[in-house]
């Protein structure tokens, strides 16, 4: 399973990236919140992990985004939040959110369960469909219409 991951400490990153690895997951960094978007369309993920904190605070502009994009599940860790804060982060879109400090074994556990309830049919399994000049391959997300160009879809 991919996974695509930021984090505004590079040391906290490093740890993410073994852990997601250690946990069979195949995680992609990027530098910015905001380029988890922009992969988005070439490499779709299984999910989202995104660790914000320090002078870096939730951005919730970034969570709609992503959640415009896609139906995976978005984990997010940061500092505690206030109630408020708490509440607009999900409902702009995320999953679950994990106050640090966070135990390595139970984020796992926790990314773990959360896509045990998001887990449908894998889209690598679903044949190409074609009908009337139009071709859907669920495996690169894509349509083509009567030879057309081809055409990138979102989840």
């Amino acid at each position: 399973m991919r996974a695509v991951f930021y984090s505004y400490h590079l040391d906290e990153a490093a740890i993410l990236q073994l852990v997601l690895q250690r946990a069979g997951f195949s995680p992609q960094q990027v530098q910015q919140p905001a380029k988890i978007v922009e992969v988005w369309a070439d490499r779709p993920a299984d999910f989202v992990l995104i660790s914000f904190g320090g002078n870096f605070p939730v951005d919730i502009e970034v969570i709609e985004a992503i959640r415009a994009q896609t139906t995976v599940p978005i984990l997010v860790i940061g500092d505690p939040l206030l109630e408020d804060p708490h509440v607009a982060l999900l409902e702009a879109g995320a999953d679950l959110f994990v106050e640090r400090p966070f135990s390595v074994r139970s984020l796992v556990a926790q990314i773990r369960a959360i896509m045990r309830r998001s887990a449908g049919m894998p889209f690598f399994s679903l044949p190409i469909l074609t009908q009337s000049g139009v071709m859907i391959d669920p495996s690169t997300r894509t349509i083509q219409v009567n030879e057309g160009e081809v055409q990138r879809l979102t989840q």
